[in-house]
């Protein structure tokens, strides 16, 4: 009498087509799971049922696309940590100093011939022009989708950027990042004086000019404030 052949596991081929597709989000991850499924009936079913191989080469692929999203997206968090550290918690410090009228350490930040014409009077009136517009600063967002979209929002306004810079020569250096406001986002560009050294920080001292992007509007310019 033949033996019948094992029937083939469709856990095993469903742990395969989702190892193919480990570049879509959390499939990955899900696919872990089927395989070993898979594995486990194959293994339990006594030669009734095929596919280990199938089942393997889904585990082999959903572990490798797993390992590829998580170190994506631990890049992505510790990323995100040094722009909040670097620039979103500085540029709002520095805002917030001048709407609580700390004006001697707002000038800190700036450069030292730029810091003697920032009068008191002269940087209430530009926070007065933010406030008006976007109301008072506001943390960042601490939460993994809201970061995301908080970044993404200041990316797309950084691009107001592009018209500001041209015709300028030399071209100025401008660091800055997206800050969150009691009505919008706005993205805080800073022009840097030159011969400043490189850095990824809110620059501290070597600050010629700030500017506040907003969708639709023109930059509000700490040298334009009368």
């Amino acid at each position: 009498m033949t033996a019948q052949a094992p029937r083939l596991s469709k856990h095993a081929v469903v742990a395969a087509a989702m190892g193919l597709l480990t570049c879509v989000p959390f499939v990955g991850l899900l696919g872990l799971f089927v395989s070993i499924a898979a594995l486990y009936r194959i293994s339990i079913s006594r030669g009734q049922l095929g596919g280990r191989t199938l089942a393997f080469i889904g585990l082999l692929l959903a572990s490798i696309g797993s390992a590829g999203w998580l170190s994506l997206a631990l890049g992505a968090r510790q990323e995100y940590a040094r722009l909040q550290t670097g620039l979103i918690e500085p540029a709002s410090d520095f805002l917030r100093g001048i709407s609580d009228g700390k004006y001697i350490e707002a000038r800190a930040w700036l450069d030292p011939q730029v810091a003697v014409h920032a009068t008191d009077e002269r940087l209430a009136s530009f926070q007065r022009r933010v406030a008006e517009r976007l109301g008072q600063p506001r943390p960042a967002p601490q939460a993994a989708r809201e970061a995301l979209a908080f970044i993404l929002e200041g990316r797309e306004l950084s691009d107001q950027l592009a018209p500001l810079l041209a015709g300028r020569d030399p071209t100025p250096i401008y660091s800055g990042g997206p800050v969150r406001f009691d009505r919008s986002t706005a993205y805080i560009a800073v022009e840097i004086a030159p011969g400043a050294p490189p850095m990824d920080r809110f620059p501290r001292g070597h600050i010629l000019d700030v500017l506040v992007l907003t969708p639709g509007a023109p930059p509000i310019r700490l040298a334009d404030t009368p």
